[in-house]
């Protein structure tokens, strides 16, 4: 069965939790309702879980951690979970190891995979009746035999409360639309083995480091269809969030090493700032749709 991972789908739909974050040591474990390990509070491959979830036994602290994992080329189990924010988050902090994670598409040489992890602080809006994304963080994690600590900051648009949090973690560039690609080394079909443990919310303050302005360029501006970003580095990969004049987030994506462009053409006529991210920096630019 093949899946898309529309991130979008979590925030905007307004999934929410009646409690806070749990199960973040991902010790609590059930298979009363499908027979095999699922861990409590998290909603894995969109509410399938068929694919890829392990209960690993060898934990960075405790007795279990999770594992989640692509399967060929086409699906792969990601873990959400949302609750209730009591209080600003700065960043999302954990545990993790990455194997097995090379990827071979036709004749083209190996490619290495990256698993992803995402934070959403939204606060509900009544007049939309849906959520408004007021801070959100992305981190790209690649191969790790052992465990490895890594913090993914949270960057916010504006000084408003979020009243609650999404965490997304998935094993693969699959989520992304990226090309297919089969394991290159895999165990019955299974490979990019991301392992978690131990994830934290920290309320401390992080420095954010603001990019020059002139690190980017968006061509033609104002734009009508697409938008072309200009860079002195072709070679790196990019995410970016769109947000409209109300501080709204309309648009999100990725910026290949291939392809620059961000489409505008479902945007209403306005004024809007592309935010751009990579690793821990980020460069906002306004644009006008026309």
């Amino acid at each position: 069965m093949k899946k898309q991972l529309i991130i979008t789908a979590f925030i905007l739909l307004g999934f929410t939790a009646n409690a806070q974050l749990l199960n973040m040591d991902f010790e609590n474990w059930d298979s009363t309702d499908v027979g095999y390990p699922l861990p409590d509070n998290w909603v894995i491959g969109q509410g399938t879980g068929q694919f890829g979830i392990y209960k690993d036994n060898n934990p960075q602290n405790g007795a279990y951690a999770m594992t989640l994992s692509r399967w060929y080329y086409y699906t792969f189990d990601d873990a959400v979970q949302s609750a209730p924010a009591p209080f600003k988050p700065a960043e999302l902090s954990g545990h993790y190891r990455y194997t097995d994670n090379q990827i071979v598409q036709g004749e083209e040489e190996p490619y290495n995979d990256t698993a992803h992890v995402y934070v959403f602080a939204t606060k509900w809006n009544v007049q939309s009746q849906q959520r408004d994304t007021l801070g959100q963080g992305s981190l790209d994690l690649h191969g790790a035999e052992n465990w490895t600590f890594f913090n993914c900051p949270i960057y916010y648009t504006g000084n408003g409360l979020p009243d609650s949090v999404t965490i997304l973690l998935a094993p693969t560039e699959r989520h992304l639309n990226s090309p297919n690609g089969l394991c290159l080394a895999s165990t019955d079909g299974y490979c990019s083995f991301f392992t978690v443990d131990n994830l934290s919310l920290s309320e401390t303050v992080t420095d954010v480091a603001e990019k020059p302005a002139d690190r980017f360029k968006l061509y033609p501006n104002p734009a009508s269809d697409e938008l072309y970003v200009g860079t002195n580095n072709n070679m790196q990969t990019y995410g970016y969030f769109i947000y409209d004049a109300m501080g709204k987030r309309v648009g999100s994506g990725n910026l290949g090493t291939e392809n620059r462009q961000v489409d505008i053409t479902g945007l209403a006529s306005g004024l809007y700032t592309l935010t751009i991210y990579e690793n821990y920096e980020a460069t906002t630019l306004t644009f006008v749709k026309q």
